[in-house]
């Protein structure tokens, strides 16, 4: 058996032809792949600026199990790459992402404290500055998380997009980041609250109305890039959570979670480019009340509309302003009449789910109506 010693808690060894890592005298069972000979004198391989970026570019044909050599050289190829990266200050540019972080990570936890904070620091410093087959890794993999809200403003987030999220952030709420919101489907988020990015710009966001932070703040402009906003407001909430103006012509996706009677009010052309509004109450008898003074005029790009559980016991007129709607559901709600003739003329509708409206009345004449015009309808 052949044994290399990094540093005293790092330590390779040769074991029947099989090179095998041990981190603080214990085997460390984490992907080994670690790119061996990689010709970085080839002009090929200039202007990139990681083990990463090459990696990709040779499409793999340089990772070990591509690579004709003997156990011995493999072995003594993995000992220079860890020397060499120990020596760098773990420099996670210089190992495969498979290995740099996870054996960062267990140094870390293992007492070496260069280690941990070198780990932090290099999970920010990928993200923000490395390819997004990184940013993907370190997101999937759970890492970011390892990041208080604190390092996330610091070293993530820009200093201007920084403004508004420390507005959000400084009454505890603790945000993590995400790769995308519908990696978040069926997960339990465990006590927080999420955003994602995309080329270190925020793109999608979660907010929390509380007694703490009644209402978005009006920095939500800096934001312009955001095109998804998820806003959640907790019981007992009857405070005007749009009272500060701005505009957000970016945003397209805006989902309303209400858990109290409050009033949403008609402000809506802060989005003036908004394709999905999805707004949802909780509670039979404690309903979110919808302000309709100007509702639909203001929405001249939206598509698809869902409210659930809201008091709502009119369709105003205005809704033929909504001139590319696709897509309408109104369930659960105390709606009592429908325009029909004003839905029917709506001429790219094809989806209308009015279903559970216990106080909704329509005659059997305008069903039909309804039925030949749109093309999936449930009643």
């Amino acid at each position: 058996m052949r044994e290399f010693k990094v540093n005293n808690l790092i330590t390779l060894r040769l074991i029947d032809g099989k090179t095998v890592l041990f981190v603080n005298n214990r085997e460390f069972k984490q992907c080994k792949i670690l790119l061996l000979n990689v010709p970085i004198d080839d002009e090929t391989t200039e202007g990139f600026e990681s083990i990463d970026e090459i990696s990709e570019y040779l499409d793999g044909k340089m990772e070990s199990g591509h690579v004709d050599i003997s156990p011995e050289e493999e072995f003594m190829g993995h000992c220079s790459n860890l020397q060499v990266w120990a020596e760098n200050y773990y420099d996670t540019d210089l190992l495969h992402r498979s290995l740099a972080f996870p054996l960062l990570k267990a140094l870390s936890e293992g007492g070496d404290e260069f280690a941990k904070q070198k780990f932090r620091e290099e999970i920010s410093r990928r993200y923000k500055y490395g390819n997004e087959t990184v940013r993907k890794f370190l997101t999937e993999e759970g890492y970011l998380s390892c990041l208080t809200n604190e390092e996330i403003l610091s070293w993530i987030v820009s200093p201007k997009e920084a403004i508004f999220m420390e507005k959000i952030m400084e009454f505890g709420e603790q945000y993590a980041i995400t790769s995308s919101f519908e990696k978040l489907k069926g997960m339990d988020p465990r006590g927080k609250t999420y955003f994602s990015m995309r080329d270190v710009k925020i793109v999608e966001l979660e907010i929390v109305i509380n007694d703490y932070l009644d209402r978005i703040p009006r920095e939500i402009e800096l934001l312009d890039n955001l095109r998804t906003l998820n806003i959640s407001t907790q019981e007992r909430y009857d405070v005007n959570l749009f009272e500060e103006e701005f505009c957000l012509p970016s945003l397209k996706y805006l989902t309303i979670f209400c858990y109290s009677a409050a009033t949403i009010p008609d402000s809506f052309h802060y989005f003036p480019n908004l394709k999905y509004l999805y707004i949802r109450g909780f509670e039979r008898f404690n309903r979110p009340t919808l302000s309709f003074e100007n509702f639909f005029a203001n929405l001249p790009k939206l598509e698809s509309l869902s409210l659930h559980y809201v008091e709502l016991e009119k369709i105003p007129d205005t809704i033929t302003k909504l001139k590319k709607l696709k897509k309408l559901s109104l369930t659960k709600t105390t709606l009592k009449t429908l325009p029909v003739s004003l839905i029917c003329s709506l001429r790219f509708l094809r989806w209308l789910d009015i279903k559970y409206n216990d106080k909704l009345e329509i005659p059997p004449t305008k069903i039909e109506k309804l039925k030949k015009k749109i093309k999936m309808f449930k009643y």
